[in-house]
């Protein structure tokens, strides 16, 4: 095993507690460090998604919750434009995370 592989080991190992000899033992391949560390990417960025999903929510209810001249003025412009940015940041992050598992395979 090269420096290269040893040092990824490691990096899957941190991020995922487990020891890193346990990585490196005889029968780890490469190929499944690099799948767990993808799995490892894949959690973290649906925890993100989580969040985007929920600040978009909130902010749906409050520009649905204000009344009709408001959304119609600044305020409401931009929580409109808001949920529109975090829409198609939702969209992007569901898109990485597809392309990352089919990677993963």
């Amino acid at each position: 095993m090269d420096v290269r592989e040893k040092k990824i080991c490691s990096l899957v190992a941190k991020a995922t507690n487990t020891s890193a000899q346990n990585l490196i033992k005889k029968g780890t391949t490469m190929n499944n460090a690099r799948r767990k560390e993808i799995q490892i990417l894949c959690e973290k960025l649906t925890e993100i998604l989580a969040g985007i999903s929920a600040t978009k929510d909130e902010e749906k209810e409050y520009y649905n919750n204000i009344a009709k001249a408001l959304q119609d003025g600044k305020n409401g412009k931009e929580s409109e434009c808001a949920i529109n940015y975090l829409d198609g940041a939702e969209q992007a992050l569901e898109e990485t995370i597809s392309r990352l598992e089919g990677a993963a395979g």
